[in-house]
């Protein structure tokens, strides 16, 4: 689990598709925001584990 916004706790094995332009994550149908502090965190970890 991983907290993208101080509102959002995901799964980072759910993600479907990320907007970091836009601060966007997408998991099944679903649009989370993610904050600037943690977009590049989350980036970070997303190459980690794949």
């Amino acid at each position: 689990m991983f907290k993208i916004h101080r509102s959002y706790l995901v799964a980072l094995d759910k993600i479907d598709q990320l907007d970091l332009k836009n601060n966007q994550v997408f998991i099944e149908g679903n649009v989370c925001l993610v904050s600037r502090k943690m977009k590049s965190k989350l980036l970070e970890e997303m190459n980690r584990i794949r």
